[in-house]
């Protein structure tokens, strides 16, 4: 039979058991989300530049960054494995659609396919999983290579004053963005450059 004293170091050292266990299996749980945090940051990697667009027939108007403002069917300049986010609005209410083409005229598997589609007089907005921590934050200047399951062309969007936002990878055989539907004036430059440093081609600028 265990006196007091015996009882009492028993219980204190089944304490301190499941003190360390507990912390264990929360520094386990605590490691296990910090991979999660990292792996969505990648998959979700912030856009080096964020373009915007009318788009009419005639061609596509560009609107942002400001080196692209005012201009009809602007040259988008690009670096490979970065990637890039599109937000066009329809302006005519006629069908059109975004797509990136090599220089046969093929459309490329380089847009991530979770496209948002906004209706005229609402807006579309995209959510990006960011964090502070150094390792995710380095993640975000990492060249990454088009998903298995991307697309080749969005939907068609035909009433006005609706908009389409895609992001899409950036690879070296990209030439041309374009409406498949229009394809003689909605065309548009695609000059890919040295992937080495810099700020995302137009850098938001």
């Amino acid at each position: 039979m265990m006196d007091e004293n015996s009882r009492s170091g028993s219980s204190q050292s089944r304490r301190r058991f499941l003190a360390v266990a507990g912390g264990s299996v929360f520094g386990l749980s605590a490691v296990s989300a910090a991979q999660e945090t990292t792996t969505t940051t990648t998959a979700q990697q912030e856009p080096a530049t964020s373009f915007s667009f009318g788009g009419r027939v005639q061609a596509w108007d560009g609107r942002e960054p400001q080196r692209i403002a005012d201009q009809e069917n602007p040259t988008l300049q690009l670096q490979p494995g970065r990637v890039y986010e599109v937000t066009w609005e329809n302006l005519d209410g006629q069908p059109h659609n975004w797509a990136l083409q090599d220089d046969q005229g093929n459309n490329l598997s380089v847009i991530f396919p979770d496209v948002q589609t906004g209706t005229a007089g609402t807006q579309t907005t995209t959510t990006q999983t960011t964090t502070t921590e150094g390792t995710a934050t380095q993640t975000t200047v990492e060249t990454v290579t088009p998903p298995d399951d991307a697309i080749s062309v969005t939907d068609t969007l035909a009433e006005q004053g609706a908009t389409q936002t895609l992001r899409f990878v950036a690879t070296s055989d990209i030439t041309t963005y374009i409406c498949t539907i229009h394809p003689t004036t909605m065309v548009g430059d695609v000059e890919i450059q040295d992937g080495g440093g810099g700020n995302g081609g137009d850098g938001g600028n």
